[in-house]
């Protein structure tokens, strides 16, 4: 077990490295210019008055004077509510569908399935270093704001980003989860990214919508993203209980049923 584990981190090591530099270049930037916006915090906030008040609401901006006043409002608006996601998703997604469809694609699961363990023991190893590399990248971008904003001296709230660290391991969690369920299905990478990036667009879409529609409003229940609340996080120091079981039942009941669709496929290479 342990091989396969150390094996999947090796692969995966510098693309991680990656995501991690570039996200913590990122709030290194956010960091760095942070005091001077914090400086014009009334000017700026009465520059984004004219925007509709429904398009603040849609990208979880509901104080802009607020927004400048505090690093966790900042970062919250311009990092967490988009690009973190982004990398987050793209990184989980990449992990999940290279776990088991990429292993079927690249014609190496007969070797793996040939090693003298069970397939459920396979099937850990591979999960939990997957998961492991996304604890590293959560924990390394999230918690990147101690060092740079003693850099900078900006004041910041460390329970904050710690809430902001485990809703960032619970939406990972449960998109990696769903990715590796799907590369338990597939026997092709490209199905797994298809079907698992497709529902992370459509959540993303009934997440928008519902926040202009006041009609559609309930439309946000089915999306990840009405969970992944950064602002309740880094802003309230809060984390919505119904996260917890929506993330963690999604979690769960996807990585049982992908161990249990692993175990029990008749894996086939052309």
């Amino acid at each position: 077990m342990s091989a396969i584990f150390l094996r999947t981190i090796k692969d995966r090591l510098v693309s991680t490295l990656v995501y991690i530099i570039g996200e913590i270049s990122f709030i290194w930037m956010y960091v760095a210019i942070f005091p001077s916006m914090e400086g014009q915090a009334d000017e700026l906030s009465q520059a984004f008055a004219a925007y509709p008040e429904s398009l603040m609401k849609a990208f979880g901006i509901s104080d802009m004077a607020a927004m400048f006043r505090k690093i966790e409002n900042f970062l919250a608006t311009e990092n967490y509510s988009f690009l973190w996601p982004i990398l987050a998703v793209a990184l989980v997604v990449s992990i999940g569908g290279y776990s088991i469809a990429g292993e079927i694609e690249r014609k190496t699961i007969e070797t793996l399935l040939a090693q003298p363990i069970s397939r459920i023991k396979i099937f850990i190893s591979k999960y939990f270093s997957g998961l492991l590399i996304f604890t590293v990248f959560t924990a390394m971008t999230v918690f990147s704001i101690i060092p740079l904003a003693k850099i900078h001296g900006v004041d910041y709230f460390l329970e904050a980003h710690t809430k902001m660290f485990i809703l960032g391991l619970l939406f990972g969690g449960a998109i990696y989860s769903m990715t590796t369920l799907f590369s338990a299905l597939f026997s092709e990478r490209a199905k797994t990214y298809f079907f698992s990036v497709g529902i992370i667009v459509v959540m993303y879409a009934l997440n928008i919508v519902a926040s202009l529609k006041d009609n559609l409003s309930d439309l946000k229940y089915f999306s990840f993203f009405h969970y992944f609340d950064t602002n309740k996080a880094l802003v309230d120091n809060q984390i919505d209980p119904l996260a917890y079981y929506i993330f963690g039942g999604v979690i769960i009941g996807s990585t049982l049923l992908a161990a249990l669709i692993f175990n029990r496929r008749n894996v086939t290479v052309s």
